[in-house]
């Protein structure tokens, strides 16, 4: 290869330039620019300003540029059979990367006029007007007109008048005469050419004899108006031979030409092809004369009078010099011969002579020879170079001179070779299966540029590249004209030498090496340094396999699954989205019951779907997810929760009376969507309403909807309840219905005594019937005479009175000393009942002391009053006396003595209950009753404890105490709250059960219950308040890389990436604003799509995002700082740290002072501590030892050892604050060692992102809690990519670079506080109880396992409260060596990636 000297860079400079030309449609044109600069530059040529499109002007236009051996370029426009349309301003333009230069010149292409045949009429005679019109059909205007006569200027005194505009002109006779006859010729020209045409004008004269005219016709022989003569003419140029006659009649005129190798021998001329025009004037046209058309040509005309007259004339067509092409181009490989020929035609002597770039061959060198040889048209010239070579390169001229002109005819050579390797090779733009490539084309072997041959391969996981790599690339050969093009890729020509390619069909998430070579016909270039990209990520592509659901426990539903294969990815698989749909009957999802959770990770191959509705049938899809989205859902499964208790009370409960022991009861089923499973059947419990029945319910079970109840109290009124049953137990019961038995005969009145009263009474004393069976309406007191069967008497009592003491009836008008037999009976609206026993007596004067009251057993209500009556007859009057426990009753709070000698009990409790006797005396006799009372107390607190809980139940347990009332429990209400709440839920619960599920609560939610238990006096106390968690936690944000993406004006945050840490998302809102803004937009609230774009940012700039994720449990929010791209694709650099106010720095100055004081005054403490050691060496106690400071020191070194071991092991990489700061969180399993500093920034780890993140600033009532042990914040360790520093600043870039740690805003230096040694460093689990009422469970107020950072502000800690070990006397070395190793710490925990 010849190296070229180094040419400086110049703008270009025309050489030659083409003139302004005027052309006749048809012509072949050549225009011609040539100009030199360096790099070499590259001409456009353009038509009225417009760039000029070759390929829309069909073939006729050609554009070729070369460049010569003095590193000019020329370049031609060649035109074939120009057109109208052609004219206009050309202009060349040769353009570098220095600068342009042009050049404009016009082109006119003019069309000639074209005459329409015209003629006079044919029967004119003398004294007529006549006119004839000369019209141009086509041409370029202006057009001019001029007539001729006889080929003169028509005389004046013929008075012929003209008339004519733009495109015709008339001939006007006002009267014709015989001197008017003659040829008449209309000239039209334009700038383009001058044609004629001519008509005859014959005037018929008159001969009149006595006023009658004839019409005399004159016969005359041809005559020569013009006669034809030899001519000369170039050939292509147009001939015109004229032979123009007179006559009468008008001679016909024909022409001849002489036959070849005849020399008398004449032809007519047969106008093949069209190339003769024959006038009627006679006149012989060739419109291009030919070499063949030379020869002797013949003009006869004839009219039949005389003699025909005839020419011979001969027409020369002499050939100017000329090729039959004005270039053409001649191609040859490099190292080979090029012939170049040229072969031109013309009238001998003829001469060709060669010259390039308008200078003469040097044909003093062996490798140019030129041979010439005539040929039967003209000379042919042959210029032979030998062994061709780059510079070879360029245009030829061939030029042929003779007698009647020159022409030039020019050789494009190109000696052609392989293309050179194409430059400047990069990638545009990366998609995730396709990338854009752009480069460069450098010279291209002068060889017309066939495509180009790409080359990529995958690179392996360890990225090394080896030269083995392209054993098994992937070749693709593209095509620039559209042929045989690859459909993976996609060619595009970016100006003259840029090009594009778009590679597709590549993998996602995969690193690719790429070359490119050009290919033209002789062979393929080099290939050029390969690029190493890495595809995006998509989608996931397949969804996962093998998905399994099955039901769980009530209302749960466990999914389990096996991740897609790994070419499946295209990225990072960050987790699964599991989403149910509830069916309907037709087995189509219903409207709004999806619900979807996310579970994190790859691994992760089950979940368990709470809070469902029971023995509902799901739809199952699982999803896998990315960085970018969400893959394709598995196909369906179906899957039915277990049944479950009915969550819906049978409706229309109604019942009616029978009899009056029986009752008709009569329910719809519960609403289907409630019933969560198949209906077992029906519970009916009912229950009398008395007092007077001290039974509980009774249950009922069936499975009709309705049901007959028997055997029950007569006219009682009855409560009852009806109850669903599943497979699962029962459902909730309806609201009490209430129904009222029939009235029936009453039973007999429980007791009665007959006693004398008086010398002719009796008083008669019973007690009311022990089932009445309705209202008493009276009773009825019978006696006879003792012996005296089936006559009696009878008196009605009203019923009204007072049972208690006041049912007694005296008998009057008896006889002494004669018995008497007495019975009673109760009558109620049915009937009169049964009577009682027949008791006798007789009156008496003299009446020993008796009672007629009746003692027994009083079950009372405690607290409740009770009044003993105790009635009293004899004859002397009796005294009555009440004993308590065998003690006389007197004056006391409890109870006392009526003046009837009843004892009114005010309060029955367990100082007035007991045995109660009342005696009566009189100087007869005595007689005494007993009562025994006995306190009834309401059913004791129960104890009430939980089973387990999970994400949406709570399962409790309860049991009542030992007590020593014997009331059966009816039932107990439970009550339950929310923690946060203030209204209590009551559930009635049947007196079996003890234990019940509390369903359908929220998700990471702390609930209070208690329970009551009720018998037949009232209801019992409530049991301590219970508190617990449903397990689940608040959502967990994901790491910062898998959090958000970002390019020039857009921000993608993936929402899939957070974890919902067992409670399900409910939503997210979103809002950023620019950096160093005040006011925050809102992006969007209530979002549950998988990812949102924040769009319409600016380029280059850095802004806040805070992204706040809410579910049962509660918020979530951080706040993280990110970048746009520029416009170009760049990073920005960081922000700039903001100087903390001279505050902070007083502050951190005054506490630095404080702990000298503190220092020094320890110092003191300790130098009089060793003077007393001294002085009391046996006193060992009262020394200060470095033992247990050395011990705490290794333990804090073991502990924060351990610290680095877990965070080497994978810890999460930040952790946000929380909204509910006070909450715990109950997520186990995603449980956090390290909360992240105030405004900390974090750097995404990916590649081709760089990422801020910021963490929110602790609010003012998070300050940490008192007495907390400070240890070191951070240590020495070695950095991982798995963790991050637990100082405040950690900053992480994908370069390699030292950065300021930045904050956005101003804020103190925040201070780390810890936990004491004994603190748990695991979150507390799932299902936390806590007993009391309503209290607290105790622990930090921000959840234990927490470390958290305080913004030491006014009210934030500064950590260095707390309790310290002891302190050893050299504490002033220690401390310079804390303080050492606190700065040492600070600029190592400052981490650069």
């Amino acid at each position: 290869m010849i190296h070229m000297p180094q040419i400086p860079d110049t703008a270009p400079e025309l050489q030659y330039t083409f003139i302004e030309q005027v052309l006749r449609p048809g012509q072949v044109v050549t225009l011609k620019c040539s100009a030199a600069g360096s790099p070499p530059p590259h001409f456009t040529w353009l038509l009225d300003g417009q760039p000029l499109n070759t390929m829309a002007r069909g073939h006729r236009y050609s554009i070729e540029q070369f460049a010569t051996k003095s590193n000019e370029v020329v370049s031609y426009l060649n035109i074939t059979a120009v057109r109208s349309e052609d004219g206009g301003l050309y202009t060349c333009k040769a353009a570098n990367s220095l600068g342009e230069i042009s050049h404009t010149s016009r082109l006119n292409i003019y069309d000639p006029p074209e005459i329409e045949p015209f003629s006079f009429s044919a029967n004119l005679q003398e004294g007529k007007r006549a006119q004839v019109s000369c019209s141009v059909a086509s041409g370029d205007m202006p057009v001019r007109f001029a007539w001729l006569k006889d080929n003169a200027p028509i005389p004046a005194d013929l008075q012929v008048e003209e008339r004519g505009a733009d495109f015709f002109s008339n001939l006007v006779f006002k009267e014709v005469f015989a001197r008017h006859s003659g040829l008449y010729t209309c000239v039209a020209s334009n700038n383009a050419a001058k044609v004629n045409y001519t008509a005859e004008l014959v005037v018929k004269a008159k001969s009149c004899v006595y006023n009658v005219c004839l019409v005399l016709h004159a016969a005359v022989s041809p005559k020569w108006i013009q006669e034809p003569s030899d001519a000369s003419v170039l050939a292509g140029e147009p001939l015109a031979l004229h032979c123009h006659t007179t006559g009468s009649p008008t001679p016909h005129t024909t022409w001849m030409k002489q036959r070849a190798g005849s020399a008398s021998d004449f032809v007519p001329i047969v106008n093949l092809g069209g190339r003769f025009q024959f006038l009627s004037n006679g006149t012989l046209g060739i419109e291009a004369a030919l070499a063949y058309d030379e020869g002797y040509y013949m003009c006869k005309a004839e009219n039949g009078v005389g003699t025909p007259l005839s020419k011979n004339i001969f027409v020369a067509i002499n050939e100017p010099a000329r090729f039959e092409v004005t270039s053409h181009n001649v191609s040859a490989r490099r190292e080979a011969g090029a012939t170049l020929v040229c072969e031109a035609r013309g009238d001998a002597p003829l001469r060709l002579s060669w010259s390039r770039d308008n200078a003469p061959l040097d044909l003093s060198t062996y490798r140019l020879s030129i041979s010439e040889a005539k040929t039967d048209s003209g000379l042919r010239s042959q210029l032979y170079i030998s062994r061709t070579d780059r510079q070879d390169s360029g245009v030829y001229k061939c030029q042929a001179v003779n007698a009647y002109g020159h022409s030039d005819h020019y050789i494009y050579l190109s000696v052609q070779e392989k293309p050179e390797t194409p430059q400047s090779l990069s990638v545009t733009e990366i998609q995730s299966r396709a990338v854009r490539l752009s480069w460069s084309l450098r010279f291209d072997g002068n060889s017309p540029l066939l495509g180009y041959t790409l080359q990529y391969t995958a690179l392996s996981a360890q990225g090394a590249i080896r030269v083995s790599h392209w054993d098994g690339a992937t070749t693709i050969n593209v095509s620039l004209h559209g042929t045989h093009s690859h459909s993976h890729v996609t060619l595009t020509k970016k100006g003259d030498i840029h090009y594009e390619a778009l590679l597709s069909s590549l993998r996602p998430h995969t690193a690719y090496m790429i070359r490119i070579a050009a290919v033209n016909q002789i062979d393929h270039s080099a290939f050029t340094e390969a690029v190493v990209v890495k595809t995006q990520e998509e989608a996931p592509s397949e969804a996962p396999s093998g998905v399994s659901v099955s039901a769980g426990a009530a209302g749960e539903l466990h999914v389990s699954w096996r991740s897609p294969p790994r070419d499946a990815w295209h990225g990072e698989l960050l987790g699964y989205s599991v989403s149910c749909a509830e069916l309907g009957p037709d087995a189509v999802a219903l409207p709004n019951s999806t619900r979807t959770l996310t579970v994190n990770g790859w691994s992760a191959s089950e979940l368990t779907l709470s809070a469902l509705k029971k023995f509902t049938r799901y739809e199952v899809r699982v999803r896998a997810f990315n960085g970018v989205a969400a893959g394709p859902p598995s196909a369906p499964v179906t899957a039915t929760t277990l049944e479950g208790v009915p969550e819906a009370a049978p409706t229309r409960v109604t019942c009616s009376a029978l009899s009056s022991s029986s009752i008709k009861v009569s329910w719809a089923p519960p609403p289907p969507a409630f019933r969560n499973g198949i209906i077992q059947g029906y519970k009916i419990i009912y229950a009398p309403l008395s007092t007077s029945h001290a039974e509980g319910a009774e249950i009922k079970r069936v499975s009709t909807t309705e049901t007959y109840l028997h055997t029950l109290h007569k006219y009682s009124n009855y409560s009852l309840q009806v109850v669903a049953y599943t497979a699962a137990g029962d459902g909730k019961r309806s609201a009490p219905t209430y129904c009222m038995t029939e009235e029936d005969v009453p039973s007999a009145p429980e007791k009665i005594k007959a006693l004398p009263y008086s010398s002719d009474s009796v008083l008669v004393s019973w007690l009311p019937p022990v089932h009445p069976n309705g209202v008493i309406s009276h009773y009825t007191v019978y006696y006879r005479e003792a012996g005296r069967l089936g006559k009696h008497l009878s008196f009605t009592v009203s019923a009204d009175k007072n049972p208690e003491i006041e049912l007694m009836f005296q008998v009057r008008n008896l006889m002494e000393n004669q018995l008497y037999e007495f019975w009673a009976s109760a009558t109620t609206g049915s009937g009169e009942g049964e009577s009682t026993p027949v008791v006798g007596q007789g009156p008496s004067a003299r009446i020993p002391a008796r009672i007629a009251s009746f003692g027994g057993e009083r079950r009372v209500g405690a607290g409740r009053g009770a009044l003993l009556a105790c009635a009293a007859v004899g004859a002397p009057a009796p005294r009555t006396r009440w004993a308590h426990a065998r003690a006389p009753v007197t004056h006391h709070r409890y109870y006392q003595v009526t003046r009837s000698g009843h004892l009114h009990i005010r309060e029955v409790n367990e100082q007035s209950s007991g045995n109660f006797s009342c005696t009566a005396t009189n100087s007869i006799g005595e007689d005494s009753i007993v009562y025994v009372v006995k306190a009834v107390l309401p059913p004791g607190a129960p104890a009430l404890s939980l089973q387990y809980t999970t994400a949406t139940s709570i399962k409790l347990h309860w049991s009542l105490p030992t007590s020593d009332t014997d009331q059966p429990v009816l039932g107990y209400i439970l009550q339950y709250k929310q923690a946060s709440e203030t209204e209590w839920h009551s559930i009635e619960l049947s007196p079996e059960q003890t234990s019940y599920t509390m369903d359908m609560l929220k998700c990471g939610t702390t609930y209070n219950a208690k329970i009551q238990a009720q018998n037949k006096i009232s209801l019992g106390p409530p049991s301590e308040i219970l508190t617990a968690t449903t397990r689940g936690g608040r959502p967990k944000a994901p790491k910062p890389e898998e959090h958000v993406h970002t390019n020039a004006t857009a921000i993608k945050i993936n929402l899939y990436a957070w974890r919902d840490a067992g409670c399900p998302i409910l939503g997210f809102r979103v809002a950023y604003r620019r950096a160093g803004d005040d006011h925050w937009i809102q992006a969007g609230a209530g979002l549950s799509a998988a990812r949102h774009v924040v769009g319409a940012l600016a380029p280059g700039a850095w802004y806040e995002v805070a992204v706040e994720a809410w579910s049962d449990a509660g918020v979530e929010r951080v706040t993280l700082l990110a970048d746009t791209h520029t416009l170009a694709g760049g990073r920005i650099p960081p922000l700039r740290v903001v100087p903390p106010p001279s505050g902070g720095a007083r502050t951190g100055a005054m506490r630095t002072a404080l702990v000298w004081c503190a220092a020094s005054a320890l110092v003191i403490v300790g130098a009089l501590a060793a003077i007393l050691c001294v002085l009391h060496a046996k006193r060992k106690f009262f020394c200060l030892s470095n033992d247990h400071y050395l011990r705490d020191n290794r333990k804090l070194s073991e502990s924060n050892e351990a610290e680095r071991e877990k965070l080497r092991e994978g810890h999460k990489l930040y952790s946000s604050s929380s909204i509910n700061g006070n909450e715990k969180s109950n997520d186990d399993s995603s449980a956090e060692l390290y909360e992240i500093s105030p405004y900390a920034t974090f750097g995404g780890g990916a590649a081709a992102h760089s990422l801020q993140f910021r963490t929110l600033a602790r609010r003012d009532d998070d300050a940490a809690p008192p007495h907390r042990r400070r240890r070191r914040a951070c240590d020495h360790y070695r950095y991982d990519e798995s963790s991050l520093s637990k100082c405040s600043t950690v900053e992480a870039r994908h370069r390699l670079r030292a950065a300021p740690a930045p904050a956005p805003t101003p804020a103190p230096a925040p201070h780390w506080r810890e936990r004491s040694d004994s603190d748990d460093y695991s979150d507390s689990a799932a299902n936390t109880t806590t007993k009391g009422s309503g209290g607290s469970g105790g622990g930090s107020a921000y959840g234990s396992g927490r470390r958290t950072a305080s913004s030491g502000g006014q009210n934030g800690s500064d950590g260095l409260s707390g309790v310290f070990a002891p302190v050893p006397p050299d504490i002033s070395s220690l401390i310079d060596k804390y303080q050492q190793r606190k700065e040492q710490e600070r600029r190592e925990c400052t981490i650069h990636v």
